[in-house]
């Protein structure tokens, strides 16, 4: 593999973990950049929870707001995918992943509220998951949250209004993981640990229905060097990863992929970008026909723009958008008009929109900072309603808040600061569907 190819979240990481050595006084962090060594991982340095412990008290967790019946190879539905009232006041959570110690990881992850006039509340509520989030799924009922760490730590969380409650946690394979991703009816959940080892691949997570969680072995589909998934509709899923220069070489970077009891099957692959590809994560359109693929590889000639690839039976490249400069995260509007793209240290949105002749950089919000992870409202008065985890290098660790008001069309909504401590630094962010 090329050494330094590894995983754009650790990237990330490094570089907001500079801005906190830094004392957060401005310093470029392109000047301090570098890339992790990509070789196979040891174990996770998690210290995995005991399922029912409280971090905050230590009381013993009560999961009367979940459903405690056990499911029987899914013959028994849990309601998770029981969407609430689209216009109550949802949760935001946002996972801190630093200290004022830069070899200490912070482990916390906070409850905010999102009112229903839009307003966003701090509520003061933490809880130590015990590993630096990486990413958050916040389940459709929006009563139980997973926690992905990034050695493969997984916690569930029990929301109860503002508070948070640790109910059980696992560990994965050892690898290093950057992606969570949810199955239609959120009992099972899919983390991406990328590695060039055996050990690398898709976990398969099966939620019980008082949140307890349990790794399903038999379905784990071995990849080497995987970065993002996402669910394209029935039972078909695509990948970023599989591309590797050492043997057995290979050199497609995006699979189609089918599920079954039995966990994944490639129905096929494609070679998008020829020489290397590094992205935080891959978004699909809600009706499963597009699916974007950023680069932000500093290894790659092809860096810096993203992909937009046709999805039925094959998967065919369709358009590219250029001039993207580290893009991160990625997201569609609901009604699929519009994708927001997250360019880390530019610190701005950049709007693509369709406008007849394919996808196209149609405006740049400004001012957000180094931008990471977004969270997008889908449903009810709020939506289109976007929050992105971002740090300024010469300000406050912030969510940036924006709104999608049509095709193509996105204002900025102002930041919500947090007070300028290290410890409040966002590194994972989700909202209640």
């Amino acid at each position: 593999m090329r050494i330094g190819d590894g995983p754009a979240v650790f990237r990330r990481h490094v570089w907001v973990g500079l801005i906190v050595l830094a004392g957060c006084n401005g310093n470029d962090p392109l000047t301090l950049r570098f890339s992790p060594d990509a070789g196979p991982r040891d174990g996770g340095s998690g210290t995995p929870r005991d399922a029912g412990f409280d971090a905050r008290d230590g009381g013993a967790v009560d999961a009367g707001s979940i459903d405690g019946g056990a499911r029987d190879g899914g013959a028994v539905s849990c309601g998770f995918d029981a969407l609430g009232d689209p216009d109550r006041a949802r949760v935001l959570l946002v996972g801190h992943g630093f200290t004022a110690d830069p070899n200490t990881p912070g482990t916390s992850v906070r409850s905010m509220t999102v009112a229903s006039d839009g307003a966003l509340l701090d509520d003061g509520m933490r809880v130590d998951v015990g590993f630096r989030p990486a990413r958050i799924e916040i389940l459709p009922h929006g009563e139980l949250a997973l926690v992905l760490g990034e050695d493969g730590e997984v916690a569930s969380l029990a929301i109860d209004g503002t508070t948070l409650t640790v109910v059980d946690t696992v560990a994965l394979p050892p690898a290093f993981f950057g992606d969570l991703r949810l199955a239609p009816g959120a009992e099972t959940a899919y983390a991406v640990g990328f590695d060039s080892s055996p050990t690398a691949g898709i976990s398969t997570i099966r939620i019980a229905c008082d949140g307890t969680l349990t790794i399903d072995e038999a379905a784990f589909f071995p990849l080497r060097l995987p970065q993002s998934l996402v669910h394209v509709g029935g039972d078909r899923w695509v990948i970023l990863g599989g591309q590797a220069v050492f043997d057995p070489i290979d050199d497609d970077d995006v699979r189609l992929l089918a599920t079954s009891g039995a966990g994944f099957t490639s129905l096929d692959t494609a070679d998008v970008y020829m020489d290397a590809v590094s992205a935080d994560r891959i978004a699909t359109s809600h009706d499963g026909r597009t699916v974007i693929v950023p680069n932000n590889s500093g290894f790659s000639n092809e860096t810096s723009q993203v992909a937009i690839i046709d999805v039925a039976d094959s998967l065919v490249e369709v358009g590219r958008v250029p001039g993207l400069v580290d893009p991160a995260d990625v997201l569609f509007s609901v009604d699929d008009s519009t994708v927001l793209v997250a360019l880390f240290q530019p610190g701005r949105v950049a709007v693509l929109a369709d406008q007849g002749s394919g996808w196209v950089e149609v405006d740049r919000i400004a001012g957000i900072g180094l931008a990471g992870q977004m969270a997008v409202i889908e449903r009810g008065a709020l939506t289109g309603r976007v929050f992105v985890a971002s740090v300024d290098a010469s300000g406050f660790p912030n969510i940036a808040r924006l709104a999608i008001q049509g095709p193509g069309t996105v204002v900025s909504l102002g930041d919500f600061d947090f007070a300028d401590a290290s410890e409040n630094i966002p590194t994972a962010i989700a909202v209640t569907p």
